[in-house]
């Protein structure tokens, strides 16, 4: 996940341990030389859909660490973290109901759905006040065509009989499952207008 994410910019570590106060990962994204955001993140490698009771008890956790009672992110020069942006990452994606309640204005905190399988970023939702402190950035999802797939896969089967004919440890090439789902997200922010 936190490999997924850094693909996109941001500098992030992960924090799970025992004083973690809910947060798996935290870092920064800077976007712009105008906008860097603090990133605190959960994952929740669940078989089924995430329900609303794990988006409300994640905006607690934001909230926590946005107000400075948190401990993670221990800035001297500020009891709260600047724009702090919570992002909530799983494989199986969302409910319609926890869909539903987290675009109808759900949080107080910039907060992001983030759906991350096989190595990739396929989902990114943004609810009303994270659109508003990432109102330059596009989010847009690309189609694979099927002779991609094939193309991906032929790479990195001869990127496995090259490792194997050395007798190297294979690494995935892609850092993901030979044949990944058609549908990817890509981010862009745009310069200026804000």
């Amino acid at each position: 996940t936190v490999n997924v994410l850094q693909g996109w910019s941001m500098d992030l570590e992960r924090v799970g341990r025992a004083s973690d106060e809910g947060v798996d990962f935290i870092g920064s994204w800077q976007l712009s030389e105008d906008l860097t955001c603090r990133v605190i993140g959960q994952c929740k490698n669940f078989k089924r859909k995430v329900g609303p009771r794990v988006l409300r008890e994640f905006e607690g956790v934001v909230e926590r660490v946005s107000s400075g009672q948190g401990t993670i992110y221990n800035d001297p020069d500020s009891d709260r973290p600047a724009n702090l942006l919570g992002l909530l990452v799983s494989p199986s994606g969302w409910t319609p109901e926890a869909r539903k309640y987290f675009t109808s204005g759900f949080g107080s905190l910039p907060m992001v759905l983030c759906g991350i399988r096989g190595g990739e970023l396929h989902q990114f939702i943004m609810n009303n006040e994270a659109q508003t402190l990432l109102k330059n950035l596009i989010v847009g999802i690309v189609r694979r065509k099927e002779s991609d797939l094939i193309n991906m896969q032929k790479e990195q089967e001869e990127h496995d009989e090259e490792h194997d004919e050395r007798g190297e440890a294979g690494m995935d090439l892609f850092a993901k499952p030979l044949l990944p789902p058609s549908k990817v997200v890509h981010l862009m922010y745009k310069k200026g207008s804000d």
